[in-house]
C-alpha cells in the first residue's frame, strides 16, 4: 500500500556506505523534477491521512490487532493451504476482542483543539470508554486520525466519539476532584469512512465488512 498513499512507491536497501551518495545523487539529479527530501513526521501524516495501517499501531502491536480489523482483511487469503501464521490467525480471528473490536479512522475539526497523541482515551458522549488512538496528525483541516475501540451502537450509528487528548493510560482516567484541580479536556470527533476516496469518488481501500 505504500507508506504515504501513493499510487506508485518505491523503497531503496542500500550499503550504508553507499547511503550518503546514493541521497546526494538523487537530490542533485531530480533537482529539476522537483524532489524534496523529506523526514518520518511527513511520511507519518500522510500515511494517516490515507487511513493506511502501521505494525506496533494500528496492526499486531500489543494488542495484536489483525489485518481484518484494520480494514486489510482481503489481504489474508484463508484459501490458500498454508501460509505461516494461518492457525494462530484463524484462532484468534474468533476471539471476543477480535469481534469486538476495530480499528476507526476520525477527524477532529475544533479550533485550537490540542494534539492528540498515541494511547489517548476515546470515549462515547456519555463517559463510556471504548478504546484508544493508535496515530493521529495534523492536516489542513483540523487533525486526522485512527483509534482501536470496542463496536457498539454509539461508534455506528451517531458517528461520533470523544477523545482527552495526551493523556496517559488506554483504559482510565482518574480526576482527583479538589481545589485547584483540572479536569481532562475532551474533543469531539466525527467518525469517518475507513479509507478515503479518490477524487473521483472511489474508496481508495475497501473495508473488509
Amino acid at each position: 500500500t505504500g507508506y504515504t498513499g501513493e499510487e506508485v512507491g518505491y523503497e531503496l536497501l542500500v550499503h550504508p556506505d553507499d547511503a550518503p551518495k546514493l541521497w546526494d545523487d538523487l537530490l542533485d539529479k531530480s533537482e529539476k523534477y522537483g524532489i524534496k527530501p523529506a523526514g518520518l513526521g511527513a511520511r507519518d501524516s500522510t500515511r494517516i491521512e490515507a487511513g493506511l495501517p502501521l505494525y506496533g499501531h494500528e496492526l499486531s502491536g500489543e494488542d495484536e490487532i489483525l489485518p481484518t480489523q484494520a480494514g486489510f482483511g482481503y489481504y489474508v487469503k484463508f484459501h490458500k493451504p498454508f501460509f505461516i501464521g494461518r492457525d494462530r490467525y484463524k484462532e484468534k480471528a474468533k476471539s471476543f476482542e477480535h469481534v469486538e473490536n476495530q480499528v476507526i479512522r476520525f477527524k477532529v475539526t475544533e479550533e485550537g483543539s490540542r494534539m492528540i497523541r498515541e494511547d489517548s482515551p476515546v470515549f462515547d458522549d456519555h463517559g463510556k470508554y471504548l478504546g484508544y488512538v493508535t496515530s493521529c496528525a495534523k492536516t489542513g483541516e483540523g487533525q486526522v486520525g485512527m483509534a482501536y475501540v470496542k463496536k457498539g451502537k454509539k461508534t455506528e450509528e451517531e458517528r461520533k466519539i470523544m477523545i482527552v487528548p495526551s493523556y496517559a493510560g488506554k483504559e482510565k482516567v482518574n480526576i482527583d476532584i479538589g481545589p485547584k484541580a483540572r479536569v481532562p479536556i475532551s474533543y469531539e470527533a466525527e467518525i469517518l469512512p475507513r479509507f478515503p476516496e479518490t477524487e473521483e469518488g472511489v474508496p481508495g481501500m475497501q473495508s473488509s465488512e
